[in-house]
């Protein structure tokens, strides 16, 4: 499932954390958020700002004052990853498409997460979307989801790049990681989106091609790639700048663009440790 070089990298993690108690490691992923957990654990005044829905009603008659209910915080944090396996993924031109490459960084993300004992969900999509597992909690959950999702034939070549954000808007509730891995060519204008910070922490794995931002020099300056899926043509460099600005927009400097080369499994490490 995994190439060597990805192999080698979790091997590295296991070794560090041997001598770990699983209960030092779960739910270690962090996050600027609190989520409400299921225990409670006191009530308190009501402050400007609280959620109504956690108002006590017989304490609040009870005291003649507003008061709201207290829970211990979620030690689990939830990863949502949603894997792009339009026709535009399946271009490249080295040795791994962009969508191999996508499948290894989303089975890597998603390991380190089960095994600090977090939950993760991954969506696959394309214009529609394709594939959804539950949340997984362990790795026996999640190697088999992992091997299906590999092997799975997609419906449809077409891609909605709107889709994932329309995903966590209308249908994922709870605060999440939620990281998105896709070329995200045609993505609209995710300005409008930024609303999605206040719920969830937003990321953006970007596969892109050596082609696509370094176009070769002189005549070929002016190469035009096209878009596998439209048929249209793409003025290399400048789509992916343009590209990059747009994503800026909405996940700020939560961005992380991989070519596939052999470094990629030590800069997905280094981005996960920077962003926890």
């Amino acid at each position: 499932m995994l190439r060597k070089e990805y192999q080698n990298l979790v091997r590295l993690l296991e070794f560090k954390e041997k001598g770990f108690s699983r209960k030092e490691r779960q739910g270690s992923a962090s996050s600027q958020r609190k989520g409400r957990g299921l225990d409670f654990k006191d009530v308190r005044p009501y402050s400007i700002g609280d959620d109504t829905r956690l108002i006590d009603w017989n304490v609040t008659s009870r005291l003649g004052e507003l008061h709201v209910r207290e829970f211990y915080e979620e030690k689990e944090r939830s990863g949502v990853f949603f894997l792009d396996v339009s026709e535009s993924m399946n271009w490249s031109s080295g040795e791994w498409t962009k969508s191999e490459n996508a499948f290894q960084v989303l089975a890597l993300l998603v390991l380190l997460y089960v095994r600090k004992g977090n939950l993760a969900k991954v969506l696959s999509y394309s214009d529609v979307l394709e594939h959804e597992t539950g949340y997984l909690r362990t790795l026996d959950e999640a190697l088999p989801a992992l091997e299906k999702i590999r092997t799975r034939v997609g419906r449809s070549s077409k891609t909605n790049p709107d889709l994932p954000f329309s995903v966590l808007k209308n249908k994922i509730q709870k605060y999440t990681d939620s990281y998105i891995l896709s070329d995200f060519i045609n993505v609209s204008p995710l300005r409008k989106l930024r609303g999605l910070r206040k719920f969830h922490n937003l990321h953006a794995i970007r596969f892109v091609d050596p082609l696509e931002t370094r176009p070769p020099r002189g005549l070929f300056s002016f190469f035009l790639a096209k878009d596998p899926e439209t048929g249209n043509s793409l003025e290399a460099g400048r789509t992916s700048s343009r590209t990059k600005e747009n994503l800026e927009q909405l996940f700020q400097n939560r961005i992380l663009d991989l070519e596939g080369g052999p470094d990629d499994p030590s800069r997905i490490l280094s981005y996960w440790w920077k962003t926890r």
